[in-house]
């Protein structure tokens, strides 16, 4: 089948939807006010467990925001001999130097062919994440294709996580299934650029490989505030309604969409989706900032899960993994964009939620006649 639902982009987290989809939403505040189950309930943003001790086992399955984390502070030292590869001392480096190589898959492939060969240290840390990052060509092209999961998109898929292994209510009583897919994404974007894409809702019908009816930000939902414990957020609403392949009609959600920062000061956005069409809707992602060794910025590399069962349709992982990786690559396109028409100076890169505007307003779900 299709894909049955593009939403969010980074989230997940994502979408001119109709007329009526139009205008800017910015933030209402809520500083004197908790983040409340109403505006964004907690139970339902993904379990933090991303591996379980009982998956570690073969085969094994790799927690990717872990390992991710723990690339991005990564230093490989020089050893005696290795004159000339400067650019490989930090995994940000290596970024950095690789990159160079955009558009020329030849080059790339003799850069990767020497750290291969000559640091054979750092390629056994990097070599199974690398490749997949930096080819990314094709995601710039006209073939793009989200439902082919091709090797030169620059979007890295591994093996999913159980949700339903976190044994936590409501994750573990859930129909459906229960993978959580993983990806990540080299964003050379700063966080204003990503979140300015993530919402910009007036957008997701024109992005590569869409199956929107209807989609939009829902008017008055956006908020800020902070928490109980003092940390910010923001929580906007959004509502689509996606088209399915002949016999199914069409289905819909109406999407919560929290950021906030991690325990390290990363940007993370989860989501959850409501309604009766699907078992559940469950995404996050969080924005880790990629640094050179003499501290230029690099990139914002998005680690994203993601999952969602329709009720009573066949859509099988096929279909899962088109719709995580058009939202996510769809998402890296816009975000890229808009810090190019920006200057390409870096604004926010971690330690705050930056200030964003929410584009494709609509009204909520009651507007439909068949509600």
């Amino acid at each position: 089948m299709r894909r049955a639902a593009l939403f969010l982009s980074a989230l997940l987290l994502l979408v001119i939807p109709i007329a009526a989809a139009e205008g800017v939403m910015r933030a209402r505040s809520l500083s004197a006010q908790r983040l409340t189950p109403k505006l964004f309930d907690a139970r339902w943003a993904l379990p933090r467990l991303r591996v379980p001790a009982r998956q570690r086992k073969a085969p094994a399955r790799v927690d990717l925001l872990r390992e991710m984390k723990s690339l991005a502070t990564r230093k490989f030292p020089l050893q005696k001999g290795e004159r000339g590869m400067w650019w490989t001392r930090t995994f940000g480096d290596v970024i950095r130097g690789l990159r160079q190589a955009k558009g020329n898959p030849k080059r790339r492939a003799r850069m990767l062919d020497i750290l291969r060969k000559r640091r054979p240290s750092v390629w056994k840390r990097v070599g199974a994440y690398l490749p997949q990052l930096v080819n990314d060509d094709r995601l710039y092209s006209a073939s793009w294709d989200p439902d082919d999961d091709e090797d030169d998109d620059g979007l890295l898929l591994v093996e999913p996580f159980d949700r339903a292994t976190a044994d936590q209510a409501p994750w573990n009583a859930l129909g459906g299934t229960s993978d959580v897919h993983q990806l990540a994404t080299l964003i050379y974007a700063d966080l204003e650029a990503i979140k300015a894409a993530e919402n910009d809702f007036a957008a997701y019908m024109g992005q590569v490989g869409s199956d929107y009816e209807e989609v939009w930000g829902i008017r008055d939902s956006f908020v800020r505030g902070k928490d109980e414990l003092g940390r910010p957020f923001t929580v906007v609403r959004m509502w689509f309604v996606t088209d399915l392949a002949f016999p199914y009609s069409s289905c819909s959600s109406d999407v919560r969409i929290r950021t906030t920062l991690d325990e390290d000061g990363h940007l993370c956005t989860d989501m959850y989706g409501r309604g009766d069409d699907f078992y559940w809707i469950g995404g996050q992602d969080v924005a880790i900032p990629i640094y050179a060794s003499d501290g230029d910025f690099v990139a914002s590399l998005v680690v994203r899960a993601y999952g969602f069962d329709i009720r009573s349709v066949p859509d099988g992982d096929g279909a899962r993994t088109g719709v995580i990786r058009g939202s996510l690559g769809n998402t890296r396109l816009r975000a890229e964009r808009h810090y190019r028409e920006s200057g390409g100076v870096p604004r926010t890169l971690e330690g705050k939620i930056p200030t964003f505007v929410v584009r494709g307003v609509g009204p909520g779900p009651e507007h439909r006649d068949d509600d």
